[in-house]
């Protein structure tokens, strides 16, 4: 059974990294789902936080988007984590953030692809992309999302942003960080003369710096330099 009150820290502590880091601001938003009573924790509408959130502020609602527990209203696009929490029974936590890097790199179209040992975690690629730019709030679109996905780690929103799917609230957020971290020495490498992709083989061998054990350790590291 799941510790709510645990996951509600872990997506408050994952949402403070990743604003720290520039990949979410003002908008942006975390979830975890709950299986065994189908319910969806979810971070609030960004007009319901000014500041720093705390787990008290996290919103729990249904599939079906209607508020169980919590004071605030969820975010407009809470239909990405719910049709993706629905569709993928590995997808315990989901994020959605504006990254500069990456989304940069639909706009021009150009495919992303690990570059670098950490970007192994995002698969041979190139990762997916959901050719619309337009937020997502209505059933038809959050499904063509889900199609687009597929089975992918993450899925790339043309010149909207990115979401990242994986079973704990720790991968998801590393996936989002490795995400961006490969979009910006993609995108500086190929302004420097082309980029040079991570053949099959190097990404099976470099998976294996980015496994449990090195996730956690990059979130105890950002626990400690966020205290």
């Amino acid at each position: 059974m799941a510790d709510v009150m645990v996951l509600k820290e872990k997506l408050t502590l994952a949402r403070e990294f990743l604003r720290e880091d520039g990949l979410i601001a003002r908008y942006g938003h975390l979830s975890a789902y709950v299986p065994e009573e189908r319910l969806v924790l979810i971070t609030p509408n960004a007009a319901a936080v000014r500041g720093r959130m705390t787990p008290a502020d996290v919103v729990t609602i249904t599939l079906a988007g209607e508020v169980v527990a919590g004071d605030h209203r969820p975010p407009i696009e809470w239909i990405i984590h719910t049709a993706i929490h629905d569709a993928r029974p590995d997808a315990l936590s989901v994020i959605h953030t504006h990254p500069l890097y990456s989304t940069s790199l639909t706009i021009a179209g150009q495919p992303l692809r690990p570059v670098y040992q950490h970007g192994a975690i995002l698969g041979e690629g190139p990762l997916p992309v959901y050719d619309d730019p337009c937020i997502i709030t209505n059933d038809e679109d959050a499904a063509r999302l889900v199609a687009v996905l597929g089975s992918a780690r993450a899925v790339e929103l043309r010149g909207h942003g990115a979401v990242v799917v994986g079973p704990s609230i720790e991968e998801v957020w590393a996936t989002a960080v490795f995400l961006e971290e490969n979009s910006q020495k993609q995108l500086y490498a190929t302004l420097a003369g082309g980029a040079r992709f991570l053949s099959p083989d190097e990404i099976r061998r470099a998976e294996r710096s980015v496994g449990a054990r090195s996730i956690q350790g990059l979130w105890d590291y950002y626990c400690h330099r966020h205290d």
